[in-house]
Parts: C-alpha cells; structure tokens; sequence
C-alpha cells in the first residue's frame, strides 16, 4: 500500500467513526423539534464576544456594547433579540431562519448582486409556475425565499459597515452562489470572517451540484458547466487566505481555526475532482477548445489533467438502413418500413413526412425514447399521433415521459407523451429483418434507456442516446442525477458495455460517426468513476458524496400540482437514501396560507441505496369557500437527518383553479 493509499483510507475511516460517534451524541442530546434544532450544546465563544452556536445553519451573534449583531440566522432561546443581521448570500436553505424569526425591525444586510432573490421572490415563483419548470439550461439553484425578506442595506465588495465602534468590510466572494459577499472583522485582536458556504468546517464543501452555470469566454452554458463557478469560488477561496484571518466561520458546519490549512485542502480537493471530471468528459468531444480554457481556469494548464484516449470513430456513417435526422435516427427496412428513435422538433417530424411522400418511407410503425430532454421528446407525442405508431420506453423513463410536471430536472419538455408502451429491460422484439433489444441505461440521466439492433447481416448497432461522445462520458450537468453508487448510473452502463456482443458500435444521438470503447478505455472510465467517489468523499461533508452530487435525493413528487374544484390532490415527499446504512428522515411540511396538507406520517425510514415515498394529501384551506380566485402557491418540507435540520429543502408548485 502507497502512503497516499493509506492515508485516503485513514482518512475515510476517521470520517465513519466521527459519523458514528455524532449520531451517538445526536441521539442524546437531540429534541425533537425544529425550533430546538440546536444540539442542547449551548452557544461556543470562539473569542470574546462572538458566539457561535451550532446547528444546521449557524446562528452566529456579537455583543458589543450592550447591542447584539446576527449573522445567517438569529439565536433560538435567547432573551436577547439582535438589532442587525448580515447575510452572505440569498439561498432559502440558510435565509429560512431569518424569514421566520420576522424580528420587527431588524436591519439586514444582504449582497447587492442577490436582492432579486431576497426581495422580488413573488415575480420568481409566478415565472416558474407559468413556464420556469420547462425548457432549463441555466440550471441555477430553485431554492428561493417563497415570501420576500426586507433588506435595509444593500452591500458590495469593499462596503464597510459600521456598527457599535465596529468595522466590517464586504469581501466579493462568488461561488457558491453568484453574488455571495463574505465579512471580514476584528473582534478581541483577532481577524475574523464569516465565509457562507464558501468552506464547510475542515476543507469541504456542502454539495457541488450548486456551483453548476454557464462559463464566461466559453460556449458552456449553464447546462453543460459541471462546477461552472469552480474558478470563482478558488479566486474567493484565495482572496480569503490572502487576509491573513484568525478564524472563519462559516454558515454551515464548524468554525475554522486554521484558515490556511482548510483553505489550502478544498483548493487542492476541488482541483482534482474537477481534474478527474474533466479527463473522461464527453463534452471535450462537442467543445474540446473549450475544455482547455476550463481546465486553465480551474487548474493553470490542460497538461495537468491525464486525457483519456478518444474512441475509435469507426465509419464516417452509419449503416445505410440508418437515416440521420438532426438528432434524430430513423431505421428503414427492407420493404420501407420505418422506426424513429426520438423526436424532438416539427421539423425531424416534417422531413420523414417528406420522406413519405417521395415514397422513400411506407409506413412509421414505432418511436423509440431515449431519454426525456425536450430536444428529444418535444414533438414526439405529436409524431407518433400524426404517424398511428406507438411509443415505446422502459418503465424506468415512462412515468417521466407521460407526466413531465411531476418533476423538476434539466431540460424538461412541457408535452406529455401519452400511453407509452413500456418495454422490460432487455426485452427483445423482432421487426421486420432486425431484432431489437431495450435496455434501461441511467448514463446522460437517470431516466434513459438505449436499444440494441442486431440486422440479418450481423451488423449490431447500440443507440446509447446522449450517455458518451467518444471522449468519455455525458455527466456535464449535475442536476440529471448521475449517481455514483455500484450498479447505478454510469457504473452500471460501463458494466453493461462490457457485456455486449463483439463488434457491437455506438450510436449518439448527436454525433453522425458510430464509435467504439476498447475494453482499456472502458476499464479506465469505470477506474477514474471509482477515484472520483473517493475524492469526493473527501471534498463533500455527507457521510456519502452522493448527496452532494444529488439535489433531488429529496423531492417532492409531483413537483407540479394543481388542484381544481377544490379536490384533494395525492402527492408525496420521496426520500433516497445515499447513506451506507438504513435512515430514518423526519418530515415538517411548511404550508403556506391557502392550502391544507395532510402526511401520512412525521418520519420515513429508507434502506441503503433505496427511494421511498411519504404519502401526503394537497387540499385548498378551509378559508377558501368555492368560488374563489385561482392561485399559486409554493410548498416547502424541512427534513430532518442525524441532527441535521435541512429547513425548507425541496418545494413543489401549487396551483388551485375553480
């Protein structure tokens, strides 16, 4: 074993057993209430005057004077109420304790760049409950205050506020989120900051997912920008250091003793997560000029990073029974006869209608999905019904496809494809002179599927949607859930491309050439997939990384619900549970006025590995006799998770008609 080796390994299992020994002491000191979600501890004094007290977003307070300022989030039991607050940044899962506190006139401080989302938040929720669910490739955080917050002082890099002989000076320190500001103070001659979610306790972050956007000088939009504010959020982490500080204090996990030792460990654990994303990413094949400015941004050089070797492009076309359509593939028989895999436009609908016409094609006699982007599925309803052919999907893709509002993923379309005929994984069909074989294959989403089509001449052609390019594979966009567990996403595909038949080429939807992996390159994806988790492990502060690369392993289901004629509706909060042992989670649905919630039960007990749902009951409130206006409305769950209190995590949209 290398002293590296050891050492990671030492590493994770101090990380279990501190796990381990926290829930003996959460299990305790723990009451069970949100409003005591502190750990019983009471507050830590750091240095005189400033107060820290621990808990799921810290509620940090300094007494000067006889006054008392706050930061993130005010103190819970205490007799004294501050008369000033400062907020590092806009999010709903740290500014929740704020916006329920309503202390009366309090005065907060909050980032110039991030009022939008602290004071404008009806405009946001009516925009996403008209059409914000659909058609996103920004892919920015939908965790926004659902009522507005009332900023007194509006504040940018180099402000200095001035309070009780008190000085502290705004630092720019984007990266978490856009426009987050960190406060740089002295307290009892020692040089503090109070950083957001800038760092996490030693060196970690809280999640990656959060940093995903749009790369300026690149053509990587926020759709393809795995980490897009990775260079921004280092830049912030360095301009920390450079101040020389005493201790940070973060607004989630501990406070930092030795600034220059965390800071150091999460630049270097950021570097090379993203130096592993980077080497096997399908996307240096579609914007490889691009990857090289990604790779300078984040770590100085494009030599730093070990590319893996491209795929073999075996052809410069596919087998002439196949017709490129945009990004579509439409296979033709012998006697004319025609099967569409995907449909995303009128105009791949409109070029086989052509082709219909010019008596190149008979008949359509079936549409294959594979997966639910609306670049693929925006015209397929429409498609099929004007061909009289069915859809056929796994049962994985189906609920997805027939009911799109239900969830809130990239790139969804707002037309639903009704009556899919669900195949079983690795279900075959003969048509005509091929056979066809449909597999579930969680690569580009967890919601894909990818079909085998074997011709009478033995050719074997695998249509894999968008889940590789021939330089690695398609997880650019960390809100698709590309899962990281054995036997789950790419995991699972790459044990799967191991398993086909030799000979077997590689169709991507978006790539005319048909490829192939060598059994090395596929070894090499699976190996660098394996050392990825592992440094995640270490950059992320879960207990597994998965939850950290995974926004929606909480979510309600459906995320769109509407309500008419004052019935109830049926929903539920679904749980995944990425942790290595059975979890219990705690549920506290936030209602606003206007609606009624019935759950099931307080708690939700998941094994390993598996999703569960939590029944729950939407209905209009009793003060809403019939007729009244129609409306909208947002709905919130807390959950709780080993001592953590996630306020305000997840939301569903609420629409009540007449």
């Amino acid at each position: 074993m290398t002293v590296q080796a050891y050492f990671v390994r030492e590493s994770k299992t101090m990380k279990q057993f501190r796990w381990v020994f926290s829930l003996l002491i959460v299990s305790i000191l723990l009451i069970i209430s949100r409003e005591a979600e502190i750990l019983g501890m009471g507050p830590m004094e750091p240095v005189p005057g400033l107060k820290v007290y621990p808990s799921s977003v810290n509620r940090v307070t300094i007494g000067h004077n006889g006054h008392l300022l706050a930061v993130y989030a005010p103190p819970v039991g205490s007799p004294e109420m501050p008369e000033k607050m400062l907020l590092t940044h806009a999010r709903r899962d740290v500014t929740w304790p704020v916006l329920e506190a309503g202390i009366p006139g309090l005065k907060i401080c909050a980032p110039t760049a991030e009022l939008a989302y602290l004071q404008d938040v009806e405009e946001y929720w009516v925009k996403m409950a008209a059409s914000g669910q659909f058609h996103d490739y920004a892919q920015q955080s939908t965790k926004i205050l659902t009522a507005p917050l009332d900023i007194d002082r509006p504040v940018q890099d180099g402000d200095i506020i001035q309070w009780q002989g008190l000085e502290l000076k705004v630092l720019s320190t984007p990266g978490y989120t856009r426009g987050a500001v960190s406060y740089l103070t002295q307290l009892a001659g020692r040089k503090i900051c109070f950083t957001g979610d800038l760092i996490s306790g030693d060196g970690q972050l809280l999640d990656l997912y959060s940093l995903q956007d749009a790369v300026p000088g690149t053509r990587i939009r926020g759709y393809h920008g795995y980490a897009g504010r990775i260079g921004d959020l280092m830049k912030s982490l360095r301009k920390i250091r450079e101040q020389q500080c005493d201790l940070l204090v973060p607004s989630r996990g501990p406070y930092i003793t030795n600034p220059e030792a965390a800071v150091e460990k999460l630049i270097t654990s950021l570097e090379n997560v993203y130096a592993n994303y980077l080497s096997i990413n399908a996307g240096r094949w579609y914007f490889k000029d691009d990857y090289d400015i990604l790779s300078r941004r984040a770590l100085g050089s494009p030599d730093r990073i070990d590319w893996m070797p491209w795929a073999e492009t075996i052809q410069e076309n596919p087998p002439k029974w196949i017709k490129v359509i945009k990004n579509s593939r439409l296979m033709i028989a012998e006697d004319g006869s025609a099967f569409l895999i995907d449909c995303g436009s009128e105009a791949i609908f409109e070029e086989v209608k052509q082709m219909q016409s010019e008596g190149t094609v008979n008949s359509v006699e079936g549409l294959f999905i594979t997966h639910y982007h609306d670049d693929h599925t925006d015209f397929a309803a429409r498609a099929a019904s004007g061909f009289g052919c069915p859809v056929y999907a796994t049962e994985k893709s189906a609920d997805i496809l027939e009911n799109p509002q239900a969830c809130r993923l990239p790139a969804l379309t707002p037309n639903p494809i009704p009556d899919i005929q669900i195949v079983k994984n690795r279900q075959k069909i003969k048509w005509k002179e091929f056979i066809l074989e449909f597999f579930y294959f969680p690569g580009q989403t967890i919601y894909h599927d990818a079909m085998l089509v074997t011709s009478e001449n033995g050719e074997k052609i695998f249509f894999i949607g968008d889940s590789f390019s021939p330089s690695g594979i398609d997880d650019y966009c960390l809100l698709n859930r590309n899962l990281l567990h054995d036997d789950m996403g790419y995991f699972y595909c790459l044990d799967l491309l191991d398993r086909l038949p030799e000979g077997v080429l590689l169709i991507n939807q978006h790539i005319v050439q048909p490829f192939a992996f060598t059994r090395e390159q596929v070894d090499l994806m699976r190996t660098r997939l394996k050392e990825r988790r592992t440094l995640l492990a270490e950059l992320l502060a879960w207990d597994d990384p998965n939850y950290g690369i995974d926004e929606q392993w909480v979510r309600f289901h459906p995320y769109s619900i509407t309500i008419s004629d004052g019935n109830p509706k049926e929903a539920s909060i679904r749980i995944f549970n990425h942790s290595p042992g059975t979890m219990t989670y705690r549920v506290k649905i936030n209602t606003p006025a206007g609606l009624e919630v019935e759950q099931a039960r307080e708690t939700i007990t998941v094994p390993p590995r598996q999703e569960k749902s939590l029944p729950l009951v939407v209905r209009p409130g009793k003060e809403l006799e019939p007729p009244h206006p129609s409306m909208s409305r947002v709905l919130t769950a807390d959950i709780g998770i080993e001592g953590r209190v996630l306020g305000h995590w997840c939301e569903a949209l609420v629409r009540i008609k007449n």
